[in-house]
C-alpha cells in the first residue's frame, strides 16, 4: 500500500495539474472523463476565437467603410479641398463607423486572444492527463 501511495504521489508532483484530491482516486475513468471534458472546452474555445475572428474583420470592413465616408466629408472651393465639414451628414457617418469600428476590432481582437490562451491551457492539461495515464499504465 505505500508503494502504491508513492508512485501516486511521483505522479501527481510532475504533473501540477491534477489536484490533490484526486490522489485517492486515480482512476483511468475518471482522467478520461476530465480529458473528455477538456476536448469539448477546446471545441467551444475555438467557436468563441471563431466569433472573435468574424468581429474582428466586421471592425475592419467599419473602419475601411469611415475611411471612405471622412473622404466624402471635405468640403470643397472652387475644386480645392477646403477642410472637414463638421456638420454634413458624411461627417457624422464617418464618426458612428469609426467608432463602431474601434470598439468592434479591440473587441473581436481581445476575444481571439483570450479564447486562444484558454485552448492552450486545455491542450496543456489534456497532454498532463495523457501523460499521467501512461505512467500508470507502466505503473501496473
Amino acid at each position: 500500500m505505500g508503494k502504491e501511495k508513492e508512485k501516486k504521489l511521483s505522479i501527481l508532483e510532475e504533473n501540477p495539474i491534477i489536484a490533490e484530491d484526486e490522489l485517492g482516486s486515480f482512476a483511468v475513468e475518471e482522467l478520461t472523463d476530465k480529458s473528455r471534458k477538456d476536448h469539448q472546452s477546446i471545441v467551444k474555445t475555438l467557436d468563441n476565437q471563431d466569433n472573435g475572428l468574424c468581429v474582428l474583420i466586421l471592425g475592419a470592413i467599419s473602419l475601411i467603410v469611415a475611411g471612405l465616408f471622412l473622404i466624402l466629408s471635405f468640403k470643397r472651393k472652387a475644386n480645392k479641398p477646403a477642410g472637414i465639414d463638421p456638420l454634413s451628414l458624411q461627417f457624422w457617418v464617418f464618426v458612428i463607423c469609426a467608432v463602431g469600428g474601434l470598439t468592434l476590432l479591440v473587441f473581436g481582437l481581445v476575444k481571439v486572444l483570450v479564447n486562444r490562451n484558454v485552448r492552450i491551457a486545455y491542450k496543456k492539461e489534456i497532454a498532463a492527463i495523457a501523460k499521467t495515464k501512461d505512467q500508470m499504465a507502466d505503473n501496473k
